[in-house]
This record gives structure tokens, C-alpha cells and sequence, in this order.
């Protein structure tokens, strides 16, 4: 399996916008056009185009050669490679990408927020069992706590292929307190429903999790973007 960290705010944005926008379909195009705040349109290009980059790298193949499709839940997967699983995650401007051979993947990254954190917990993300559990926790460890259970679940409902669709507060996992790893280190993962969650914390104030079907993760191939 391997992972890409990308901090946009590290990158020429403008730069590489112009560089992707004519790898992008009518549709993501269009996409693009509806957000209001250019900001977030050129980071929607760029997001998507470092994807194609991505996936163009490990097919050996040039990126407008990708042609992305999507099941009914909007997962997406090119038809002419369906054994290349992945995954996308964005928080703010910090991006985190899945590769995998191995089966189904999913990934979801966080950016902490603790001021927010005691909303959260009472939110519909989290199951009746998991918000009782959190909130006996000190403040410090509601926080990690609650964002441990988040990205588990995005992640794994990314993987199954439904995202949101399906209600996070219908999963029940057992509460993480402790910070995961950092990456490439992976934490002893969750086993749910046959898939694995595996923890990680690609840089401080950032959980991230990636759900895969492989039991023998310990480490992650980190792929560079240049």
C-alpha cells in the first residue's frame, strides 16, 4: 500500500492549476465552476490533478490518459484498471491519497480542531456507546478520541464505497485515545467488517486513518509529488 502526504500551502497552487486544468473531465470542470471562492476552486483542480499525476506514475502511463468513472455512490475507479484500488482525503489545504493492489481502500484525514470538539461529540457521527465513552475521557483525550473514531469511519465507509451515504452513527468502534503513529508508521489497526483501520498522523494536528482488507501493514510506501 502506499500513501502520498501533500501540504498544499507548501506548493505553487496557481501554478499547478494551470498545469491540471486541461487534465480534468466537463464534469469536474463544471465542479470546479461552482465553488464561489477561487481558493477553493483551485484547490479542487489541484487535488484532482496530483490524483491523475498519481495514478498516471503508477500505471506508467501520461496523466490524460486517466479516465475516471464512478459507481452509483461516486467512488471512483478507472474501468481499464480496476485492480489499482484508491483513495482521496483533504482537510483544509492538507491532502492524503491511497494506493493499494490489495483490495478495496478507503482514507480520511482530519485537521484537529478542539474548539469544536465538544459539539462534535454529541453530533450524529458517533454512536450512542462511542459518545458515552468519549465524553468520560479527559478534554485532551475527547479530542483525539473523537477524531480517532471520525477518519476510522470515513475511511472504511470510503472503502465499502458508499461514503456518507450510509450513517457513521450506525458503526460502533472501540475509542482510540492515544495519538496514532506518524507516518510511515501505521497504529495497531481496528479489524471491522473484514477491513482493517489503520491509524496514522501525517503531521502534528493531523489523524488520519486508511482502511484496507490487509492484515500485514506495519509500514507505508510514502510516494513523493514533484
Amino acid at each position: 500500500m502506499k500513501l502520498a502526504y501533500i501540504d498544499c500551502n507548501a506548493l505553487a497552487v496557481d501554478e499547478l492549476q494551470q498545469q491540471f486544468t486541461p487534465l480534468l473531465s466537463k464534469q469536474q470542470l463544471a465542479r470546479a465552476a461552482a465553488f464561489r471562492y477561487a481558493e477553493l476552486r483551485e484547490l479542487y483542480i489541484v487535488r484532482q490533478g496530483i490524483l491523475y499525476t498519481l495514478l498516471a506514475h503508477e500505471l506508467k502511463i501520461q496523466p490524460n490518459k486517466i479516465k475516471l468513472q464512478y459507481t452509483e455512490h461516486h467512488k471512483p475507479f478507472i474501468e481499464s484498471h480496476t485492480r489499482l484500488h484508491f483513495s482521496v482525503s483533504h482537510s483544509h489545504n492538507h491532502l492524503l491519497y491511497a494506493l493499494c493492489e490489495h483490495g478495496p481502500c478507503g482514507v480520511d484525514i482530519e485537521a484537529v480542531n478542539t474548539d469544536t470538539v465538544t459539539a462534535l461529540i454529541s453530533s450524529e457521527a458517533l454512536s450512542e456507546q462511542e459518545q458515552k465513552t468519549i465524553q468520560t475521557l479527559p478534554p485532551a483525550q475527547q479530542t483525539i478520541a473523537f477524531y480517532s473514531s471520525w477518519v476510522q469511519k470515513e475511511a472504511y465507509l470510503k472503502a465499502i464505497g458508499t461514503g456518507l451515504q450510509q450513517s457513521p452513527q450506525a458503526i460502533d468502534l472501540p475509542v482510540h485515545s492515544n495519538l496514532p503513529s506518524e507516518l510511515p508508521e501505521l497504529s495497531t489497526p481496528t479489524l471491522f467488517q473484514n477491513f482493517y483501520l489503520y491509524r496514522t498522523q501525517p503531521k502534528a494536528n493531523l489523524i488520519a486513518c486508511v482502511a484496507t482488507t490487509n492484515s500485514d501493514v506495519d509500514t507505508v510506501q510514502l510516494v513523493e509529488f514533484c
